[in-house]
């Protein structure tokens, strides 16, 4: 249908329809184009992600640090030494929060030694959270709405693992490619 619209602008200029009516309908027909090649690449995501759950692909390795360590000890420690970024801070095991480089990014580097992980990490009840048998699609579309790059999977309060963007998108790539 979209190939027809554009074919039929291109074929109106040419026998006198004028510019401005045959670029509406190859307008039309390029836009139909996008529109039918993004439903078609939601329908391979939702077939390739068919039955995936949160626990599939989430990673077990997120990296716990106490509350009151100081932001430059932790980007010279964590985030320059090991390249993590994103961390959970916890008190005595409990989960306090999640403090990511947008968090620290709001405060400037000459005021780090100052500043503690507690104090500028979003708390644990602001975190979107994800059960371990959540739908990945569904992950994908709640990361998305509410604009983060991490969840926790969270099973009775007790932290499993973490589904990072990155990993996500990852992963999909692979199942894709083994057509899985």
């Amino acid at each position: 249908m979209a190939v027809g619209f554009i074919l039929y602008g291109v074929a109106q200029f040419f026998f006198g329809a004028g510019l401005l009516g045959s670029l509406w309908y190859v307008f039309i027909g390029w836009f139909l184009n996008n529109a039918a090649q993004s439903s078609y690449q939601q329908v391979i995501l939702r077939d390739v992600l068919s039955g995936v759950k949160a626990r599939n692909v989430m990673t077990q390795q997120c990296q716990m640090v106490p509350a009151g360590v100081p932001l430059d000890r932790l980007v010279e420690d964590n985030i320059l030494g090991q390249g993590q970024r994103c961390f959970f801070v916890a008190d005595q095991g409990d989960l306090k929060g999640l403090i990511t480089l947008h968090n620290i990014r709001r405060v400037a580097a000459g005021h780090r030694a100052e500043v503690t992980t507690d104090q500028v990490m979003t708390p644990a009840d602001s975190v979107y959270r994800v059960h371990p048998e959540d739908d990945v699609m569904v992950v994908l579309q709640k990361m998305d709405e509410s604009d983060v790059n991490q969840v926790p999977v969270v099973e009775g309060g007790r932290l499993l693992g973490l589904i990072t963007r990155e990993s996500l998108l990852h992963d999909i790539r692979m199942r894709a490619e083994l057509a899985v």
